[in-house]
């Protein structure tokens, strides 16, 4: 059963049942309703149970959603930077992109969750851009080119995916404004 009919389904006991049978996206889906949905009784005991299960078994947006709520201490949870590293890497490893996204940022400005590591920030990120689903990622990757954070300074490149990103998102202010004085330098 794909997410979108699991997602769709009105019956929360179908959902509970494929969970309980293994489904890890319905595991994942269950907790999500159980966080927030208001047709259940609120339980988040009950749905990190159901979002570890799911994560345990390498679904990509369970070990993202863990990872938040290891991140910002939801979920019953308490802070835990070691931990929400580790489930955004496993995310990320199974081609969650926003967990990717996550660990870019972390890797380039923050230190939160890990040592700052330029050069494999700016490889993630670009990854990212590279789907071509998120005009952040694209109009960042262009800012760490200007700026030679862990890439070689290159506004030719910097201007590509400025204008990728504007293809996307054409009202991106800080995108046109970068591009016209990228576009300035270059003459």
């Amino acid at each position: 059963m794909n997410d979108e009919i699991v997602e769709d389904s009105e019956d929360i006991a179908e959902l509970r049942s494929r969970a309980e049978a293994g489904d890890a996206v319905a595991m994942r889906l269950l907790a999500g309703r159980l966080r927030w949905s208001d047709e259940v009784p609120h339980d988040e005991k009950l749905a990190l149970k159901w979002l570890k299960c799911a994560a345990e078994l390498d679904e990509p947006e369970a070990c993202y959603e863990l990872a938040e709520a290891y991140r910002y201490g939801s979920c019953g949870l308490k802070p835990n930077a070691a931990k929400a590293f580790f489930y955004h890497s496993r995310a990320s490893e199974l081609g969650e992109m926003e967990s990717t996204y996550v660990l870019a940022f972390e890797y380039l400005y923050h230190g939160r969750l890990t040592e700052l590591n330029p050069a494999r920030g700016a490889s993630l990120l670009k990854l990212v851009a590279e789907k071509g689903l998120n005009s952040g990622a694209m109009f960042w990757y262009a800012v760490i080119c200007v700026n030679a954070l862990g890439v070689p300074r290159d506004l030719q490149t910097a201007r590509h995916w400025l204008r990728r990103c504007l293809e996307i998102n054409p009202g991106y202010s800080d995108a046109l404004d970068l591009l016209a004085e990228i576009e300035e330098e270059l003459g």
